[in-house]
């Protein structure tokens, strides 16, 4: 009797309407994707990262050196400053996106903002290039005469990990310029593709996760034809992937 009740109760689970979806709610970082604050703040870090690179670059080659700890500890806290604004701008947009992969709208602002920030990160580029290069004797002296350095040392530590495999500056450059058109474009013609695909299961039309959900179903036989309606669909979209 109790395996009946719950079958019984599996079959209502499984016919129930849900209704309203949960949504994230963004109102933390921005209030909407025309906020004032959101232009405001795209606005305030392209006109502070030319000034960045116009007030440090070509200077931090003597730093730890030349240059001493504090001024290096202000310039990465001014750097901090402007990756913090960027990561919010593009915390918002890709949640907002990854809310809706389907919206034209969404994907629009989504491809906007990664392109507004790409553009405005590179001016930072030299920034972490350049402390890379950085002697590390004389950079571990500076942290420690300079508590306000210090307080960055793993961070320093991070950019510092990979330095032997740093390329050209202006090859550096170029890679960062290319990742809107290049990886990160094919990333979001991936999760369109399969946020558009529908699986015709049993006369219903299913999204990609409805569809790979049914391959753990009891009832083998909706598994088989769970397993048929992706193999199809995925076999007349099998150019593009």
């Amino acid at each position: 009797m109790a395996q009946a009740a719950l079958r019984k109760n599996r079959a209502a689970a499984g016919t129930a309407k849900l209704g309203p979806l949960p949504a994230w709610r963004l109102d933390d970082l921005y209030k909407a994707r025309d906020a004032a604050e959101l232009a405001r703040d795209l606005d305030w870090a392209a006109g502070e990262a030319k000034a960045f690179r116009a007030d440090c670059a070509g200077t931090l080659s003597s730093a730890a050196g030349g240059l001493d700890g504090a001024a290096l500890a202000a310039a990465i806290a001014r750097y901090e400053r402007l990756d913090e604004t960027l990561s919010r701008i593009m915390s918002f947009a890709s949640l907002t996106y990854s809310g809706n992969v389907s919206d034209p709208e969404i994907g629009r602002f989504y491809q906007s903002m990664q392109e507004k920030v790409n553009e405005i990160s590179s001016e930072l580029i030299f920034f972490t290039l350049a402390i890379a290069k950085l002697d590390e004797a004389k950079l571990d002296a500076a942290k420690r005469a300079v508590p306000a350095l210090a307080r960055y040392a793993p961070w320093l530590r991070d950019v510092r990990a990979f330095r032997e495999h740093v390329l050209a500056d202006d090859m550096e450059r170029l890679l960062h310029d290319k990742a809107v058109a290049g990886r990160s474009a094919w990333v979001r013609l991936y999760d369109e593709t399969l946020a558009k695909l529908r699986f015709e299961v049993r006369g219903k039309e299913l999204t990609e996760a409805e569809a790979l959900h049914l391959l753990g179903d009891r009832d083998r036989k909706m598994r088989e034809a769970a397993a048929h309606a992706l193999a199809n669909v995925f076999g007349e979209n099998i150019r593009l992937f």
